[in-house]
């Protein structure tokens, strides 16, 4: 048997502690292994946002591949593996190394180029569904505060801007 990595996300704490979803992701990763004759060595559960960079669970799996701890690693889907296009790199230069990367809820080849060109497309919707997320969240915010619905005041801020050796800091306040 060929030894993989299993990696489950969710995006909160909360939905790891009171949801079914990572017990979900794990049951149907375990299904796909036995199905494909694979096992898993470690478990990767990490409970964070995969909008933005810098998972710690996710980094770690992903330095453990780079020294060949596992052939591989099955995630449920596509979402759960990047929702930000610099891991989702990082994943296919993995792929092009020669590391197994499976999703257990996709039936892509992802050795083949219409295998990969369909799990590129998936992530590039699931980057642009987190940064219409955060429009939409913003633009509701802005328009609570102005009805008078949003109590807290706005964040006060500071930009700083280089000009040659000095910096200029300027205080705003407005929704970030």
């Amino acid at each position: 048997m060929q030894n993989f990595f299993g990696y489950i996300r969710v995006s909160t704490l909360k939905q790891g502690e009171k949801g079914v979803s990572l017990q979900e992701q794990r049951a149907s990763i375990e299904t796909y292994a036995a199905r494909q004759g694979f096992s898993i060595s470690q478990w990767f559960e990490e409970r964070e946002t995969a909008a933005k960079r810098g998972r710690p669970v996710f980094s770690r799996m992903m330095a453990l591949l780079r020294e060949q701890k596992a052939v591989g690693v099955i995630i449920h889907k596509i979402d759960r593996s990047a929702r930000n296009l610099r891991d989702w790199s990082d994943l296919g230069e993995m792929m092009d190394s020669g590391i197994r990367v499976h999703f257990a809820n996709e039936s892509l080849d992802l050795n083949s180029r219409g295998g990969r060109l369909s799990a590129d497309i998936q992530a590039v919707v699931a980057a642009d569904f987190i940064r219409n997320l955060r429009e939409e969240a913003k633009k509701g915010m802005r328009g609570r505060y102005k009805q008078g619905l949003f109590r807290c005041p706005l964040r006060l801020g500071i930009w700083i801007r280089e000009a040659g050796r000095q910096k200029q800091l300027t205080l705003f306040r407005g929704l970030s």
